[in-house]
C-alpha cells in the first residue's frame, strides 16, 4: 500500500514514481494535513481488505503519521484510540530508507 496526500497526484513524478514500482499496489491518499483517527482506520482496512504485506510513505510529516498509524493497527488491531499514551503499541514493525 503506498501512503501519500492527494496533492501527491499533481506532481510531475508521480505517475513515473508509480511506473517504477513492479508489484501490485493500492493508493491510500485519504491523508489531510494533520490526519484524523477516521483517516487512519480507513487505512488499515483498506490494508486489510486488499490483503497488502507493505506500506510505503510519500509525503511529508503527515503521510509519515498516518502510515505509522495505519501499521500499528493492521499489527495489533483496534481503534486508533486505544494507542493514545505512553507505551501503548505491543507489535510495531517500522522500517524507513
Amino acid at each position: 500500500m503506498i501512503v501519500m496526500d492527494n496533492r501527491i497526484r499533481n506532481q510531475n513524478w508521480y505517475t513515473e514514481t508509480l511506473e517504477t514500482i513492479k508489484v501490485p499496489y493500492v493508493v491510500f491518499d485519504d491523508v489531510t494535513e494533520n490526519p484524523k483517527d477516521y483517516e487512519a482506520m480507513l487505512g488499515s482496512k483498506a490494508f486489510l481488505d486488499r490483503d497488502c504485506d507493505l506500506i510505503i510513505a510519500i509525503g511529508g510529516g503527515s503521510v509519515m503519521d498516518c502510515a505509522k498509524c495505519i501499521s500499528i493497527l493492521v499489527a495489533n488491531g483496534g481503534n486508533i484510540l486505544d494507542y493514545e499514551g505512553v507505551d501503548e503499541v505491543k507489535i510495531f514493525q517500522f522500517a524507513a530508507w
